[in-house]
């Protein structure tokens, strides 16, 4: 079979469109991903009303729902799991925990939460 200057342009013009076509996909694949960590970040950023410790709850409970759908979107393993934490640790929220007492633990586990979750966004 003898290729001709055509057949040899038309080769390489698909194989570098192909080539084209996997980095596209990885740089949508990379910018799902940051799309997701950016919206994890503006809901990890739930910082309560301590002076209606109630309705913290009620939002902290929101704001894991919203979690949780984000994690299902999520093509990163990891940043899948440390979602699932953050929100599961949001569900579990009562009003006990944001009593000036207890706060402060609540703090430290957020500030916990929010570092793994910037590990698995970079």
């Amino acid at each position: 079979m003898r290729l001709n200057g055509r057949s040899i342009a038309v080769t390489l013009a698909a194989v570098g469109l192909a080539g084209g076509l996997v980095g596209c996909s990885a740089a949508a694949e990379a910018k799902d991903k940051a799309s997701v960590c950016v919206d994890a970040l503006k809901l990890g950023g739930f910082t309560p009303d301590l002076s209606d410790p109630a309705k913290s709850v009620e939002d902290a409970h929101r704001k894991a729902e919203e979690l949780g759908k984000l994690a299902d979107q999520a093509g990163d393993t990891t940043l899948r799991d440390a979602l699932k934490g953050m929100a599961q640790k949001l569900t579990s929220v009562k009003v006990s925990d944001f009593d000036p007492q207890s706060v402060q633990n609540w703090v430290n586990s957020k500030v916990s939460d929010l570092d793994t979750l910037r590990k698995a966004c970079s």
